[in-house]
């Protein structure tokens, strides 16, 4: 996976400090499912998201993976899971959660898996918005404007501020072809 990116160890993403696994091959380098397919620009922005909002989802789901989709041999890894997913308000992604992780097979039944790929889907719906341009508005907000608001108005009262001010008319004073200084001889 990522044998040779300085900092990072081996099977995380490659973007610099991202928590998540690399899975997604993506320019000779692999990439988890939130930076796979994102300008490079974005990675910090998608990491910092990562390991700050979406921090409780990216423990529970390296949790998931660890145990390899089975609390069989770790009940208190799930109910560490359940802790850290109701102090981070997220009550919504519990398993089986308003009938959610359930395969039509088995209704009322929740399945490990389905809930994993759940999770995974929250943080990469989270992280698609980031980096997407968004329409800034046309209208400028602006205020009362005091003078020439047209080239014609302009040209107009300049030519009234030239000639009414000092050095113009100290000019008109002055004979033709006098300069300012004295010409030494």
């Amino acid at each position: 996976m990522n044998s040779e990116q300085p900092g990072q160890p081996w099977g995380m993403c490659a973007a610099f400090g991202c928590p998540l696994l690399g899975s997604l091959g993506s320019e000779g380098q692999w990439y988890c499912f939130c930076h796979a397919h994102k300008p490079s620009s974005i990675n910090a922005v998608i990491t910092a998201k990562l390991r700050g909002q979406l921090a409780p989802i990216v423990e529970t789901t390296l949790d998931i993976r660890r145990c390899g989709a089975s609390f069989h041999q770790s009940p208190d890894l799930y109910r560490a899971i359940q802790r850290r997913l109701l102090a981070a308000g997220r009550r919504d992604l519990l398993l089986g959660a308003n009938g959610a992780d359930c395969s039509p097979y088995r209704p009322g039944e929740p399945n490990v898996k389905l809930w994993l790929g759940r999770l995974e889907g929250v943080l990469i719906a989270t992280c698609a918005e980031l980096g997407t341009a968004r329409r800034q508005s046309a209208t400028a907000q602006t205020a009362l404007v005091e003078g020439p608001t047209h080239a014609a108005q302009f040209v107009e009262t300049a030519r009234k501020a030239i000639a009414s001010s000092e050095r113009v008319l100290d000019m008109e004073e002055r004979e033709p072809g006098s300069d300012d200084e004295e010409t030494v001889t």
